[in-house]
Formats: structure tokens, C-alpha cells, sequence
């Protein structure tokens, strides 16, 4: 999640699993550019969080590519569209006191309540433009898992 990590408040972006209770579904969303950053995120249709009703299998690694853009949260797995949620929000929150928290939602219940991830991650990524949904399964199919780097595409004989 992108949130202030000492209250929880103003999420920006939340990944991870839901742990309120089981099942624990893959979830993702944001807030909107029109709410506070001195709340825990209002549920409303400005913000717009997906949960994809997909359970990860314990011990599998995915490649997982979230994309929000003006309202809409798109989910792939391994480069298939999973989900995708609308909301009538415009452009992302970002709060000043924001920072990336890894493996929970944030720094007071620890990972013990709302989101939280249990896992290894290796590789992520954040982007400044909307990947297409090419590029999604170039990324799923040839990255390589213990190296920041795509294989190279075979060259064809012409």
C-alpha cells in the first residue's frame, strides 16, 4: 500500500490480500484525488477498490500487474485480465505523508487486519503510463523471476 505509515490514513494504493476473514481474495484499489488524506478511505464511488474473488495458491509465483487509470482498476494474473472495476474518480490521491508500505496495509496492525501480504515479492515496478495489454504479456511470459530483466525476444530468420 501507499499510505502514511503511522496512521493508516490517506491510502493512496492498496495491494495485497484481504485478512478480515477467509476467504482471503486478492484485492486492489485507490483513492480518489477528491477525498482526505486524514481518513482511512472512504468507501464511496469515487474511490474504487477490485476485489477479484481470486485465491493465490500457497508455494505458486504470479505475475501480478495492477493498472488504475481515471477511475478504472484493471487486474491481471500472469497476463490475463482477472478484473476490471469502474469507479467515476478522476486521477489517484497522493498524500503528502504517503509512503510504499511492503507486507501489510500499514505500520500499526501488521498485516494482521485489513490487507495484508504474506509472501515473497521479488521485482516490482511502478509505472508513470498505462502498460497495454501487449505489453502486459510480453512482461507475464518472458520476464525472468531472479533477474530485473525480460528475455529477449528470439530473433526469426528473414
Amino acid at each position: 500500500s501507499m499510505v502514511d505509515p503511522n496512521t493508516g490514513y490517506g491510502p493512496t494504493f492498496n495491494f495485497g490480500n484481504t485478512t478480515a476473514s477467509a476467504p482471503y481474495y486478492l484485492d486492489c484499489g485507490t483513492g480518489d484525488v477528491s477525498t482526505d488524506c486524514s481518513s482511512y478511505g472512504v468507501v464511496n464511488n469515487l474511490n474504487v477498490s477490485d476485489t477479484t474473488y481470486w485465491l493465490p495458491n500457497p508455494g505458486s509465483w504470479y505475475k501480478a500487474v495492477v493498472i488504475y487509470h481515471k477511475g478504472t482498476v484493471q487486474t491481471y494474473i500472469n497476463g490475463t485480465l482477472m478484473s476490471t472495476r469502474v469507479g467515476q474518480g478522476t486521477a489517484a490521491l497522493l498524500c503528502p505523508n504517503s509512503q510504499v508500505i511492503v507486507g501489510a496495509w500499514w505500520n500499526g496492525n501488521g498485516g494482521t487486519g485489513g490487507q495484508g501480504l504474506s509472501g515473497k515479492l521479488d521485482n516490482i515496478r511502478l509505472y508513470n503510463r498505462v502498460l497495454t495489454p501487449h505489453e502486459i504479456a510480453t512482461l507475464s511470459t518472458n520476464f525472468q523471476v531472479t533477474s530485473n530483466s525480460v528475455k529477449p525476444t528470439p530473433k526469426t530468420a528473414h
